[in-house]
């Protein structure tokens, strides 16, 4: 039999941009279905869905920006970027995916690069997702 838990849950974002820490908080959908780990929610300029999946993290997101990446620690993975109609290919690379999950918390750290052309901009993002 397949496990499937969704539940509305409250999401805490810390990211930190190039040294510049920002906090969001939302409210979102998570869901545990056959190991993987999936948090979806919205903000004021984009949908995002995040799926954990062991040592692999897919992130889609859609608004403002279109972005498409998988995460893998220490390694160099390609995603795609849209912005302003066009779209393009970027190359990441992720030095830390951490992530566990209880009853009621899931908390995960992403630390990567997006490598851009001219300079890599470094992305830090601390997750804290409680259950309702």
């Amino acid at each position: 039999m397949v496990e499937r838990k969704q539940k509305n849950c409250q999401i805490t974002i810390v990211s930190m941009v190039d040294g510049r820490e920002t906090t969001t908080a939302c409210e979102g959908i998570y869901r545990e279905e056959d190991g993987k780990i999936t948090l979806a929610y919205a903000d004021d300029n984009a949908e995002t869905l995040l799926v954990f999946d062991k040592d692999v993290v897919q992130v889609e997101r859609k608004g403002d920006y279109s972005l498409s990446l998988r995460l893998k620690e220490n390694e160099l993975t390609s995603g795609f970027l849209g912005i302003n109609g066009g779209q393009g290919e970027i190359s990441t690379y992720t030095h830390k995916l951490a992530y566990s999950s209880n009853k009621r918390v899931f908390l995960a750290i992403l630390h990567y690069d997006l490598l851009f052309s001219t300079d890599p901009q470094s992305m830090k993002l601390r997750l804290s997702v409680k259950r309702l």
